[in-house]
């Protein structure tokens, strides 16, 4: 993927998607996506789908405004997918066992869902993979999940899982995440990795790492 990171290196530095609609900023990047190969876009959920943070776990009602902000190139992005053999799914640490007896919180898939009814945003997301490594680092947790050892920090476990789901490379992956950290873990272990410089996914606040 050394291509796409000199083509998507260059059209940052150049400013390529600054004086563009969200739609035509959405088809540059998948079209870039498409050429070189990517199978899978893996976005983070908090400000990165969306543009504020919901903390991990929110109140469908009284957070609204916080589900409510998927980011228009996120949209566009989505749309975009609707015609081209690239995925969609969601990678957070909004983790859902945390809070799946309480009466009101939600999270990971359920809070992602949330987000796409009260953004009016009909991305079609292939799957989400909501993990909080913390939450399983006892061998009475992780075994669970088929580990012999304490979830990996970051989103390594995630973009494993992408892979052993639907048998596509780790190079074929694109992380999108706001946190430094995940983007380069990412790269580290193989994926390409897009780091989301402000609040909220948009192509023109963004680094390649």
């Amino acid at each position: 993927m050394d291509a796409f990171g000199a083509a998507m290196r260059s059209c940052i530095a150049n400013r390529g998607f600054h004086g563009l609609s969200a739609d035509d900023a959405a088809d540059k990047f998948v079209t870039l996506l498409e050429q070189h190969g990517f199978k899978y876009i893996a976005s983070d959920f908090d400000a990165t789908m969306i543009s504020k943070h919901s903390g991990g776990y929110c109140d469908p009602e009284s957070d609204a405004d916080v589900l409510s902000s998927v980011t228009e190139h996120f949209k566009a992005v989505g749309e975009r997918l609707k015609r081209s053999p690239i995925n969609l799914v969601i990678v957070t640490f909004s983790d859902d066992t945390h809070v799946k007896d309480h009466p009101v919180y939600i999270s990971g898939g359920r809070m992602v869902n949330k987000a796409l009814e009260l953004s009016a945003c009909d991305a079609e997301i292939q799957k989400v993979y909501d993990f909080y490594p913390r939450f399983w680092e006892d061998p009475s947790r992780y075994k669970l999940l088929g580990l012999t050892a304490p979830m990996p920090k970051h989103k390594e476990y995630h973009l494993n899982q992408i892979c052993a789901d639907f048998g596509v490379e780790l190079k074929e992956i694109i992380l999108i995440d706001d946190d430094i950290y995940n983007c380069k873990n990412a790269k580290k272990i193989g994926a390409a990795a897009l780091h989301v410089t402000r609040d909220g996914f948009k192509l023109t606040e963004v680094e390649l790492l």
